[in-house]
């Protein structure tokens, strides 16, 4: 029955045509709504069908990225309760190292990052937000990680599978928030952030390159304090959503 609502709707309307329509569909499982005008989207829970602009609302998940020390957690803890008080619909995805670290320990090889892979991935595709999420710690970060660190030629196995999966999930993020310049915040370690200075900048660069090369239509840069870059990513995010 719900299937043969929606294409009644959508054959009636003609999504291109319609004006100031917009309504809400509850159901509760995950559906593949691939069908809706090309979009590729999973979603559950209530589904915002946009039929004035013929699509479903734009799901945007956002990597805050970049080296260590240059305000990505509280960049993404500011940008999430920013987005949540302003009725969207976001999860917070964490960075899971900080959650092993203590039984764990820093990962030793390039290897090492295949399972810390593996566990912030599950952390992200556990998210069911409707409108997204954020997450201060995107995949490709542990790609960087291992290209850094790589030291013999069998690292550079890891590496290149790393890369491998790097761009199979290219669809994962539709913004890539990097600060402009990674010298506006003083560099300083705690206890998950043990490497020095020397290590931490080479590092963003790496990220900001690989992202330039590969996504570079997603990257976004952002300067300021973080009020300020909260509000440089809000009003991107409108524009996207106006498309």
């Amino acid at each position: 029955m719900f299937w043969k609502k929606v294409r009644r709707i959508f054959r009636k309307k003609k999504c291109a045509s319609l004006e100031n329509i917009f309504f809400l569909i509850e159901f509760p499982t995950l559906v593949n709504l691939n069908f809706l005008c090309n979009m590729k989207l999973a979603v559950s829970g209530s589904l915002k069908f946009d039929l004035q602009k013929g699509r479903l609302a734009m799901k945007i998940n956002i990597a805050i990225a970049g080296g260590p020390c240059t305000g990505k957690s509280t960049l993404a803890a500011a940008l999430f309760a920013e987005l949540k008080v302003g009725g969207l619909d976001y999860d917070l995805i964490e960075e899971e190292a900080r959650k092993l670290k203590k039984g764990f320990g820093n990962p030793r090889s390039p290897f090492e990052r295949f399972y810390m892979w593996r566990q912030q991935e599950r952390e992200e595709l556990r998210s069911i937000a409707l409108d997204g999420f954020v997450t201060d710690t995107p995949l490709f970060h542990y790609y960087a990680q291992a290209r850094q660190y790589a030291l013999e030629p069998r690292d550079n196995l890891a590496v290149r599978e790393l890369l491998i999966m790097c761009l199979e999930i290219e669809d994962r993020y539709q913004l890539i928030v990097i600060a402009k310049n990674q010298l506006e915040i003083p560099f300083k370690s705690d206890q998950t952030r043990t490497g020095g200075e020397k290590q931490a900048r080479p590092r963003h660069d790496l990220i900001v390159s690989f992202v330039q090369h590969f996504w570079p239509e997603k990257l976004f840069f952002v300067e300021g304090d973080v009020p300020t870059r909260v509000g440089q990513i809000t009003k991107k995010m409108a524009g996207m959503r106006a498309r």
